[in-house]
């Protein structure tokens, strides 16, 4: 946005408000914006109470197969890393380690799985029951129609990609 700040040249003060002020492109935000005057960090958030409650699980799959991975010159080929990813043992496993930390939420659940990319989602949408996989190959007109499903509850989760990741705010998501 900096040619449109830097267009309208804003009177006295510019107002800026981001919940990721560590940007990926290493922008520095202050030099549009000067210093914070207010920063309230995430864990604080969390501690005091002003944000819904967090409860990390790290899974691990148990499924270590890295030593059958042929290399070349030290380098993974790309159907090495597509064999190590979408192995269907590793599928099977992740499924079922989902399974096991969500089945007591039974039709409460609202989950949303972010994948590494599409073919990714997409097969997580086949292996995850009642799934819908929302991404960017998809007309806008399916993903709104996806999204509504998620919404309502005829659909229990959305497998996606880049999608979701900022500005979102779906209240019935609980996993």
């Amino acid at each position: 946005y900096r040619p449109t700040i830097e267009y309208f040249a804003p009177y006295a003060q510019l107002l800026g408000l981001t919940a990721t002020p560590n940007r990926a492109d290493r922008q520095d935000i202050q030099q549009i914006f000067g210093p914070p005057t207010f920063e309230l960090p995430l864990e604080l958030a969390l501690a005091k109470g002003y944000l819904a409650k967090v409860r990390y699980l790290l899974l691990a799959d148990g499924i270590q197969n890295l030593d059958k991975i042929p290399t070349n010159v030290g380098m993974l080929s790309r159907s090495a890393l597509n064999w190590l990813f979408f192995a269907p043992e590793r599928d099977a496993k992740i499924i079922e380690l989902i399974g096991e930390h969500t089945a007591h939420l039974g039709d409460a659940l609202r989950m949303m799985v972010f994948c590494r990319n599409i073919a990714h989602a997409e097969r997580y949408e086949q292996l995850l029951p009642n799934a819908w996989a929302v991404h960017s190959k998809l007309k806008p007109q399916w993903q709104d129609q996806r999204i509504e499903d998620y919404l309502t509850g005829d659909k229990h989760t959305l497998v996606t990609v880049n999608k979701f990741n900022e500005g979102v705010d779906y209240p019935e998501t609980n996993v």
